[in-house]
């Protein structure tokens, strides 16, 4: 007798139809592709390519107008020629696109490669949403679009963790591939499962979506809003590059974290706090919910930039995202209750236009002044503090909008209505629009900036074999990467020598190692493990010894150069003991293996 779950997951299944659970699958891996991509972006051409910071920002920032724009034709021309024919395009090119970046090494054929990424996801992106609302019915459609978004958000997680916990640092352009070899899964899926959910109109054009756009900026007021709300994405664009590049150059990321595992934080936070999210925020007022979203995210901003620790980073990457999760369907609303009732789908139609706006330009301009602030002054601090600061202008700007032009735009609106109508429409500012809120976001912004400069310089860690920015060009700082494995018996020590020529400013160092799997009825004691870092004079500068599998050591200080040296004994192999019939039976273990990583900074004069 199948379960009641079973017979839930079965109902479920009735309900939504089969094209449903097609389109559904398209997304899931089309998703799982360029978040995928997205997530070893930043590492693969900073580290890899050694392509400047600044650069890594034009080739993110190059796809977005693509991703954003392109749909508005993209839409029409599926509707006149036929969705399935649109998708087969789209899902042969982008992986023959992403088949081919990783063989794209230079600056410039990069930026062309991402653009043709955003050209092929903009040609299909509409389709999806618009397939599920054409063939799902009226009264299923909630339960649809909830289950398609929530799948967008497991696509974006599922495979950064995957590439980060599986894949090693040199092996990530092979995130092409997987990417390529999902495009084309969704290819072969389309070619044979797929039908088109009603027939083509040929009798629709694309002009007509293009006027509507038009129609809506020609709106002076309500371009107003579009162009303030940017701001916000202006910020979210961090996010792409800046973040994992703070995490890797100032010290924030430890050696054993992967850094396409910092693409893993945003969605999954939205994943397993969504839920309760929109319990909390839907009855609250939508124009309080964007100003606390806004301020959620700044403050996410400040803990993750101006505490240099692994923890605050993760927690500010998680408060950032409750800020974005706030934000975004808020600004939404707030666009419904401004809009002309007669042009209410043209207008919710332009509410893309922010996020281009905001996120390509974030991409691009945020990396370079990432790159001459942060890398170039060594004041990561300050660039966190500048970035905060467009966030309360951003915040600023919009209080103030609301309090003039949106209030006349609603005003306008309502005109037609009678008096005591619109008096119970009216109601008294929050506190968070009153002028008391308003004077304190604008004197912050000075504390913000001042502060943020006044915290000084940071540690500043560049990839390996790249200068680091000096404005006095006399000190070269240079980053080495340590990754080594072997096996080492009982008793015994592995020794590894690295000549380092200068001074050494800092390093890390983590030895991983497992105990031997046994079955229930066995006992394996844990192996013991010392890791010793010796410095050129043979003085034993740190040492740690531990039973858990991992030894941590980290230096800092002002090491001469020379022949540094790790040594690695394997102080106790548990023995393993079994309890049968014959009574206990002891097997005497010889060794282990292990891994180690990490990595050395150091300095050099320059001649």
């Amino acid at each position: 007798m199948p379960s009641t779950y079973s017979l839930k997951r079965i109902k479920l299944f009735e309900k939504l139809p089969p094209i449903f659970w097609v389109v559904i699958t398209f997304e899931l891996m089309e998703r799982a592709a360029y978040y995928g991509m997205l997530a070893i972006l930043p590492y693969y051409a900073r580290y890899t390519l050694g392509i400047p910071a600044g650069r890594v920002g034009v080739i993110t920032g190059v796809m977005m107008p693509f991703l954003y724009l392109l749909p508005i034709f993209s839409g029409a021309l599926a509707e006149k020629f036929g969705y399935r024919r649109q998708m087969l395009f789209a899902f042969g090119f982008l992986s023959t696109v992403y088949f081919l970046i990783p063989r794209l090494t230079s600056f410039e054929l990069l930026v062309l490669g991402y653009m043709a990424i955003g050209f092929g996801i903009g040609s299909y992106k509409p389709l999806i949403s618009s397939t599920i609302g054409k063939a799902t019915p009226t009264e299923e459609r909630n339960l649809a679009f909830s289950l398609y978004y929530w799948v967008v958000n497991l696509g974006a997680a599922i495979t950064p963790a995957i590439f980060a916990f599986t894949f090693p640092r040199s092996a990530y352009v092979y995130a092409y591939y997987v990417a390529s070899s999902l495009l084309f899964a969704d290819f072969v899926l389309c070619f044979f499962f797929f039908k088109d959910a009603t027939e083509p109109d040929r009798t629709l054009t694309v002009k007509r979506s293009v006027l509507n756009i038009w129609e809506v900026v020609r709106d002076l007021k309500f371009a107003v809003l579009l162009l303030i709300i940017a701001g916000f994405w202006f910020m979210y664009a961090m996010n792409n590059v800046v973040v994992v590049l703070h995490g890797l150059e100032f010290g924030v990321l430890p050696a054993w974290f992967p850094p396409a595992g910092v693409a893993v934080f945003n969605p999954l936070t939205i994943v397993l706090a969504g839920p309760l999210l929109s319990k909390a925020v839907e009855k609250v007022d939508t124009l309080k919910a964007m100003l606390t979203g806004v301020i959620i995210y700044i403050i996410g901003i400040c803990v993750l930039g101006f505490i240099l620790d692994f923890y605050a980073f993760v927690i500010g990457i998680i408060v950032l995202s409750i800020g974005e999760f706030i934000v975004a369907p808020a600004f939404l609303s707030y666009i419904s209750k401004l809009a002309p009732k007669e042009k209410m789908a043209i207008y919710m139609g332009a509410t893309f236009l922010p996020s281009m706006v905001g996120i390509t330009l974030g991409n691009m301009v945020g990396a370079y002044l990432f790159q001459y602030v942060a890398e170039g002054w060594h004041m990561v601090k300050f660039f966190w503090g500048i970035i905060a600061s467009i966030g309360l202008l951003t915040l600023i700007t919009f209080i103030v909008y609301n309090n003039t032009l949106g209030r006349r735009m609603v005003a306008y609106e309502d005109r037609h209505l009678a008096v005591e109508e619109v008096l119970r429409r009216a109601r008294r500012p929050s506190s968070l629009e009153s002028r008391s809120a308003l004077t304190l976001a604008v004197l912050l912004i000075p504390v913000l900036l001042l502060g943020s400069y006044a915290m000084g310089t940071s540690t500043y860690y560049p990839p390996e074999g790249e200068k680091a920015p000096s404005q006095q060009a006399v000190e070269e700082a240079f980053r080495m990467d340590l990754s080594e494995s072997g096996y080492t018996a009982e008793g015994e020590v592995s020794t590894f020598s690295y000549n380092i020529t200068g001074c050494v400013l800092h390093i890390n160092l983590t030895l991983l190692w497992q105990d031997e799997p046994v079955r229930a009825y066995q006992r394996n004691e844990p192996d013991e493990f010392s890791l010793r870092l010796i410095s050129p004079g043979n003085d034993v500068v740190e040492e740690r010894t531990a039973s858990d599998g991992r030894i941590e050591i980290r230096y800092i200080g002002e090491g001469t150069g020379g022949v540094w040296k790790v040594e690695i004994s394997c102080i106790s192999a548990g023995p393993i003991t079994s309890r049968g019939p014959l009574g206990i039976i002891t097997w005497q273990d010889s060794g282990n293996s292990w891994n180690l990583i990490g990595e050395v900074v150091y300095l050099t004069t320059s001649s």
